[in-house]
């Protein structure tokens, strides 16, 4: 009996082992799908990953916003299309910094600039006063300037073909520092010395009184004449004389 008992326990040792390795070695045993071993690639793929790109997305919008934010100082940079003056109405009376100015829509920062070059013309007109002006300065300045008108006005005297009529437009800015030489360059146009922002004058009287020679343009085989009336406009935001007339031939 003995020797029976001894193959019972044989064979049970070699069931156990086989179980053992079923348990360890087979594909197909589902102790082998609970105890397989995930990798940390697979697991950084699945939950991870996503985890990652929403913290990257949720830090992505925290950044533009706070770099996009405008400073407090200025309301609202883009301009309004019905008026036109808000881009100009917040940045005025304020000191901007880099970064506001950076902050700033192209439209505002245009107009900001814009108000800048008129505020600069001003201080440069505000600083030539009537009491900084001599009497003597002003007469230089005013025939420094009928020197300078004739030939200035007679490069714009070039062949179109409104010139047959007579109706060919010219315009040119000369630059005045102070209405004191206004008031002298006019004096004969406007004697009583009057405040203007706009002067209408004949051709005739313009060349007589104000530049005090004739102005012709030469071109081949006939010579062009200022027609009609003369506009005359103090600009005095930007320190310049326009003036603006017709020339062509005399019909």
């Amino acid at each position: 009996m003995p020797p029976k008992r001894k193959t019972q326990e044989s064979t049970s040792s070699e069931e156990d082992y086989d179980d053992e390795e079923d348990i360890i070695l087979t594909p197909s045993s589902p102790a082998t799908k609970k105890l397989k071993p995930t990798s940390d690639e697979d697991d950084y793929s699945e939950e991870d990953e996503k985890t990652t790109r929403e913290r990257d997305i949720a830090f992505a919008r925290f950044s533009s916003k706070k770099k996009n934010a405008p400073a407090a100082i200025i309301k609202d940079p883009t301009p309004s299309k019905r008026t036109g003056r808000q881009a100009d109405a917040t940045t005025e009376k304020t000191l901007l910094t880099a970064s506001d100015l950076q902050s700033l829509s192209h439209e505002a920062l245009i107009a900001h600039i814009l108000r800048l070059q008129i505020e600069l013309a001003a201080a440069r007109n505000s600083t030539t006063t009537t009491a900084s002006l001599s009497a003597t300065d002003v007469a230089k300045k005013v025939s420094a300037l009928r020197d300078l008108m004739p030939k200035a006005l007679r490069k714009h005297l070039i062949w179109k073909p409104a010139c047959k009529t007579g109706r060919a437009r010219f315009t040119h800015d000369f630059a005045v520092s102070s209405p004191l030489i206004l008031d002298v360059l006019f004096e004969k146009a406007n004697p009583a010395k009057k405040a203007w922002k706009m002067k209408k004058i004949s051709a005739d009287q313009f060349q007589n009184d104000i530049v005090g020679e004739m102005v012709e343009g030469r071109v081949r085989y006939d010579v062009l004449y200022l027609t009609g009336d003369v506009t005359c406009r103090w600009v005095e935001e930007e320190g310049v004389l326009r003036v603006a007339g017709f020339y062509g031939k005399i019909v």
